[in-house]
């Protein structure tokens, strides 16, 4: 799979990984956009952990880093990816995203969203809140029980509304628990009010979005360092568009992580109506979710949903699911594989024509292009790649002589040689050694840098990885 560009907003990721290429958005930013969210989420995560750990999706509404803190809890999220095609929410979202960063703890991270100074009252009123159930996410009910509460709240905080309206551009007034903001949005609800703790539909003129304090990443110091921590070491790409459009790409090219996909409100029924190609999202998690050998690709999803508006999903991708599908050798071993892809220029050298045609000339692995071991020997060694694989060559017949000169070509190509081949000694090839050992491989190429093995159907070595790492 060739590497992907999008655009929307550039997150600064240092040498962490350039998985996509994200291009900053150009043009009129929408001023409407949801301050908060309502989304009620409620569920106990139970996908299998990949080796390479989970991909979260998202929908960049401000409940995603609740959700992101549910995750956090069962799995190590290696990289993160939010969208939305609007503009000025996902400009929004990013502005979240660096006040979590910034922010020393959850209260200052309160004062900092909305733009107030807590008295010593109200400090000790949200210290000493008592925290929902874990794997609940606050929002939106007929009644909560913490108006009161959050009325105290704003009786002992200040409000700088110059600040306020200067950081979001929101037309805000303050009430007597909340703030008041009109903006245009694509959900309809233009009025509604901002609450630090209550999400009580009954006691307000308008729907109350709320920080949710007490649940997700503003659960407790651990969960918010929890998730402030994965914010600034984990990659983040904010891209600007219709996930209907590019869904089915985005799991494509994570498909050998666990992948949770944070749909919020998105495939209820007034959206599906209003916009039709949500469809799609809802069929291809239904199909790429559920699939299995010889039906590739297989991928590990959940789909999380506001509960309120949750439609029935397969159990496979349900995230209340207690079935797990066995996935495959292939899948298995790949995700193995790209834990040590590096890089946006990547090929996979193979000597089987038929796995090209099968695949319509794209290799199975993110930000790598096929290449025909008759093409690779053409090749000048000046040229250069972020990593190179080279895929079960003996396995498939080629005498191990010319695979070491393969191999030691590559080497001057690449800082980085991924070599995948069947284990002759492993169980499944008892009967018929094809392959090579890790004692063939070290007595012609050296010590490898990186060493481990892809299972079997009975065994857990059926095939070598071994890698090559300059200054390693």
């Amino acid at each position: 799979m060739k590497h992907l560009k999008f655009s929307g907003i550039k997150t600064v990721i240092g040498e962490k990984e350039s998985f996509y290429t994200v291009n900053n958005a150009e043009g009129p930013e929408k001023r409407g956009f949801y301050f908060l969210s309502n989304d009620i989420y409620s569920y106990r995560l139970k996908t299998k952990d990949a080796d390479n750990g989970c991909v979260y999706i998202g929908i960049a509404n401000p409940h995603y880093f609740h959700v992101l803190a549910e995750i956090s809890s069962f799995h190590k999220v290696t990289r993160m990816i939010s969208v939305d095609n609007n503009f000025a929410q996902l400009r929004h979202f990013d502005y979240i995203y660096k006040m979590i960063c910034s922010s020393s703890n959850r209260i200052e991270y309160l004062q900092n969203l909305f733009k107030v100074r807590f008295n010593s009252k109200a400090i000790d009123l949200l210290e000493n809140f008592k925290a929902h159930p874990l794997h609940y996410v606050h929002g939106g009910v007929k009644y909560d029980g913490y108006y009161d509460l959050e009325k105290k709240l704003w009786e002992n905080l200040t409000f700088d509304h110059n600040l306020f309206v200067k950081a979001y551009g929101l037309d805000t007034t303050l009430i007597e628990a909340g703030l008041k903001i009109n903006s245009s949005t694509i959900g309809d609800i233009d009025t509604y009010i901002a609450t630090i703790v209550c999400c009580s539909r009954n006691s307000y003129e308008y729907w109350p979005f709320t920080s949710a304090f007490g649940t997700g990443f503003l659960r407790s110091e651990e969960s918010f360092q929890r998730v402030q921590h994965i914010l600034l070491s984990v990659p983040l790409y904010q891209i600007l568009g219709d996930v209907a459009n590019f869904y089915e790409t985005l799991l494509i090219s994570n498909r050998y992580s666990a992948i949770t996909f944070y749909a919020s409100n998105l495939l209820c029924e007034y959206f599906l109506k209003k916009h039709p190609a949500l469809k799609k999202v809802i069929e291809t998690s239904a199909d790429l979710g559920t699939r299995k050998e010889p039906y590739f690709p297989e991928i590990d999803l959940i789909v999380i949903q506001d509960i309120r508006t949750a439609i029935p999903l397969f159990r496979e991708i349900s995230p209340q699911k207690n079935f797990k599908r066995e996935l495959s050798i292939h899948t298995r071993s790949f995700s193995k594989v790209v834990t040590f892809l590096k890089g946006t220029k990547n090929i996979e050298v193979v000597n089987m024509p038929s796995w090209i045609k099968q695949d319509n000339g794209e290799s199975k692995l993110p930000n790598t292009e096929y290449l025909l071991v008759e093409d690779f020997k053409k090749l000048d060694c000046t040229h250069r790649f972020s990593s190179i694989l080279l895929h079960t060559l003996v396995g498939h017949g080629m005498p191990m002589n010319i695979f070491f000169d393969i191999a030691g070509k590559a080497l001057l190509m690449t800082d980085n040689l991924i070599i995948l081949e069947h284990n002759k000694e492993s169980k499944d090839f008892k009967n018929n050694k094809v392959g090579l050992t890790v004692h063939d491989l070290r007595d012609s190429i050296g010590m490898e840098s990186h060493l481990t093995f892809c299972p079997g159907k009975s065994c857990h070595d059926r095939n070598i990885l071994a890698v090559y790492r300059k200054g390693t």
